[in-house]
C-alpha cells in the first residue's frame, strides 16, 4: 500500500511511523521501568518498617504481651496508615497480631520476600520478614503506584497525536524541500520533445545523487539528440534524394507507354512497373512529410473553409472506390461548418480514412460519415463494417509501418494513419480510434479552431502547400 503512494507522502508517512513507533517503545519502557522502580522503593520501605518492628520485639523480648492489643498498638501503631495491613505470626505459625483492616484475609503462610496480592478490592504489595521465630507480614495497597503509572500513560497518550502531527508536518516540509530539485527536473523533462531535444535538465549546485542523476540524464539526452537528428536528416535526405530519380523514372515509364512501341505483353509489364514506381513515390512523399512533422517544419495553408463541403467532396471520391465492392456510404453532414484548415491536407486526411474504410471493409458493407460542429472544435467520425482491429493492434494502429496480421494481404505500407494523425495534430486537433470491435470500426478526426495554439509544435503557416498523394 505504501509503495503506491507518491514519494513525498511516502516520506511523510514513514517519518510518522518511525517516530510514532519510537515514542511507543520509549513510553512503554518508561512506564515499565518507572513501575518497577516504584515497586522496589515500596518494597524497601515495607522491609525497613518490618525490620523496625522486629527490632522492637527483640528489645522487649518476652515482656511483650501479644494478648494485650493496647500494648501491641502502642508499639506498632497500625492506625497511623490506614492503607497498611499487618499480621504477625509466631514460631508455630499461629497469629500473634492482625490489624483490624485485614478483616478475614490472612497474610500468614507467605514465604519471606515480596509478593503482590489482592486484599479486598485493591491490589496490594506484601513484604514478609522473619527473625527469631517471629514473622512480620506488612502490606500496603498499590493505588499510588497505579495512579502514577496511569497518569504517565495518559500523558503519553495525549501527547502522542500532537507529536505525530508535528512530525507529519515536519516530514511534509522536509519532503517538499528535498524533492524541490526533482520537481524542477520533472518540469524541465516534460518540455523535452522530439522537436526540442536541445533542452536540458537543470543541474542542482550541490553535488549529490540528484545532481548526478540530472547530469546522467543530460548526457543521455545529448546522445538521443544526436541520434535523432542523424535519423531525421537521413530520412529527409533519403526521401529528398529519392524523389527526383523516382519522378524521372515515372516520367520515362509513362512516356514509354505513350510511345506505342511496346508490345501488349510488354505494356502490361511496364504498367506494373509504373504502379510500383507510383507506390515508391508515394512512400517517399509520406516519409518526407513525416520528417518535416518530426522537425516541426510541417507547412500548412490555414484558411477559413467549409469543412462540410470538403467532407462531401471526399465522400463523392469514396463512392467511386466503394462502388466496385457494393459498399454503401451514409452521411450526416450539416449545411456548413467553417474552421481554419488547409484544404489540401484535410482532403489528404479524409481520403486516407476513406481508403482504409473501403479496403478493410467486407463486400456489401457500409460506411458512415458524421460531422459534428461545436464552438471549440469540429469532429468528423468515419466508421465502417469489417473484421475489426484486434486489441493487441489497436494501441499500435498509428505507429509507422505497423500493419495488423489480417491486413497482410491488403496493399498498403502502414504510413497512412501515421501521416493522417500528424496532419490532424498540425491542424490543432487529433485523430483517434474510438471503436474497434468485430462489427464496427470508428475513427474520429478532431479539428481545433486555434491550431497554432493547440499544436504542441506549431507548423509553419505559409500559402500554397501542395497536396500529397494518399498512402
Amino acid at each position: 500500500m505504501i509503495q503506491r503512494l507518491p514519494l513525498g507522502r511516502k516520506i511523510m508517512l514513514l517519518s510518522v511511523l518511525v517516530v510514532g513507533g519510537a515514542l511507543l517503545i520509549v513510553g512503554a519502557a518508561t512506564t515499565f521501568f518507572l513501575h518497577r522502580e516504584e515497586m522496589d522503593a515500596m518494597d524497601g520501605r515495607l522491609r525497613d518498617d518490618a525490620r523496625h518492628y522486629l527490632e522492637e520485639f527483640r528489645k522487649r523480648d518476652s515482656r511483650l504481651e501479644w494478648i494485650n492489643p493496647r500494648e501491641v498498638e502502642e508499639l506498632l501503631r497500625p492506625g497511623d496508615n490506614p492503607r497498611r495491613f499487618l499480621e504477625i505470626t509466631g514460631p508455630d505459625g499461629a497469629s500473634l497480631y492482625r490489624s483490624k483492616n485485614l478483616g478475614s484475609y490472612r497474610l500468614a503462610g507467605l514465604r519471606p520476600g515480596a509478593h503482590t496480592r489482592e486484599i479486598g478490592e485493591h491490589g496490594s504489595r506484601v513484604v514478609v520478614v522473619s527473625e527469631g521465630g517471629v514473622t512480620v507480614h506488612l502490606a500496603t495497597d498499590l493505588d499510588v503506584i497505579e495512579e502514577l503509572v496511569y497518569d504517565i500513560a495518559l500523558s503519553y497518550f495525549i501527547a502522542l497525536p500532537v507529536v505525530l502531527a508535528a512530525v507529519a508536518l515536519g516530514g511534509w516540509w522536509i519532503a517538499r524541500q528535498a524533492l524541490a530539485p526533482v520537481r524542477g527536473i520533472t518540469a524541465a523533462a516534460e518540455k523535452i520533445t522530439a522537436t526540442r531535444l536541445d533542452q536540458r535538465l537543470p543541474v542542482p549546485p550541490v553535488c549529490d545523487e540528484i545532481s548526478r542523476l540530472a547530469m546522467v540524464l543530460n548526457e543521455t539526452f545529448d546522445r538521443l539528440d544526436a541520434s535523432f537528428r542523424q535519423a531525421m536528416r537521413f530520412s529527409a535526405d533519403a526521401s529528398h534524394e529519392l524523389k527526383t530519380p523516382l519522378t524521372i523514372l515515372r516520367s520515362g515509364i509513362e512516356d514509354l507507354l505513350r510511345s506505342g512501341e511496346v508490345s501488349p505483353a510488354g505494356e502490361r509489364a511496364v504498367a506494373a512497373l509504373l504502379e510500383q514506381t507510383r507506390g515508391l513515390s508515394a512512400i517517399t512523399e509520406s516519409l518526407l512529410l513525416l520528417a518535416r512533422a518530426d522537425a516541426g517544419k510541417l507547412q500548412l495553408d490555414l484558411r477559413p473553409a467549409d469543412v462540410s463541403e470538403v467532407v462531401a467532396s471526399c465522400v463523392e471520391d469514396a463512392r467511386i472506390m466503394a462502388e466496385e465492392r457494393g459498399i454503401s456510404i451514409e452521411t450526416e453532414l450539416p449545411t456548413e461548418a467553417f474552421a481554419p484548415v488547409d484544404r489540401g491536407r484535410l482532403t489528404q486526411i479524409l481520403l486516407n480514412l476513406f481508403e482504409n474504410a473501403v479496403k478493410y471493409n467486407r463486400d456489401g458493407g457500409s460506411i458512415r460519415v458524421v460531422l459534428r460542429a461545436a464552438s471549440a472544435a469540429l469532429t468528423v467520425t468515419i466508421g465502417n463494417t469489417g473484421p475489426g482491429i484486434p486489441p493487441e493492434h489497436a494501441s499500435r494502429i498509428f505507429e509507422r509501418f505497423h500493419r495488423a496480421e489480417h491486413a497482410a494481404t491488403i496493399s498498403g505500407h502502414g504510413l497512412g494513419l501515421s501521416l493522417a494523425r500528424e496532419l490532424a495534430r498540425a491542424h490543432g486537433g487529433d485523430l483517434t480510434l474510438t471503436r474497434a470491435d468485430a462489427e464496427w470500426t470508428d475513427f474520429q478526426l478532431t479539428l481545433g479552431v486555434a491550431p497554432a495554439l493547440a499544436y504542441p509544435n506549431p507548423p509553419c503557416l505559409v500559402g500554397g502547400a501542395d497536396d500529397n498523394p494518399v498512402i
